[in-house]
């Protein structure tokens, strides 16, 4: 009789844990200032994206003066989107900052809300962003 209790209380239980919310990822800006710990660090952030290929004439038109744009911020170093020539519809987005405060800016502006839109249009997959520093001689 045990037995029988124990199995149907366990498919409640798991029908119970698969209502909880689930937790957010944390955003870019989260995860930047979790591992710089600091505003005034510099940093580069590489994005992949990916788009349907037949849309690349359409991307490409968004994001060059995107990138023209951005590159002449303050606090921006390099702002580059790459096509890659051997798969069609994947672009490398490229940048390069001088610190958190700048970045924050760039998020606020026009041309960069316009892009991400872009991105959520054509994009086929989420896009990725890995976080780099610069390495400095001590």
């Amino acid at each position: 009789m045990d037995k029988l209790i124990a199995c149907l209380l366990i498919p409640v239980t798991l029908a119970f844990a698969n209502d909880c919310p689930a937790k957010e990822p944390p955003t870019l800006l989260d995860r930047l200032e979790q591992t710089l710990k600091s505003d005034d660090k510099p940093f580069s952030l590489v994005t992949q994206i990916y788009i349907k290929p037949e849309s690349g004439p359409q991307f490409e038109a968004a994001a060059a003066p995107a990138a023209n744009l951005s590159a002449a911020e303050k606090g921006c170093l390099a702002y580059d989107f790459q096509r890659d020539l051997e798969k069609p519809g994947h672009y490398t987005l490229v940048e390069r900052w001088s610190g958190l405060v700048p970045l924050r800016q760039h998020l606020t502006r026009e041309h960069t809300k316009q892009i991400q839109a872009v991105f959520e249009r054509l994009s086929t997959t989420p896009r990725t962003t890995d976080i780099y520093a610069p390495i400095v001689a001590d």
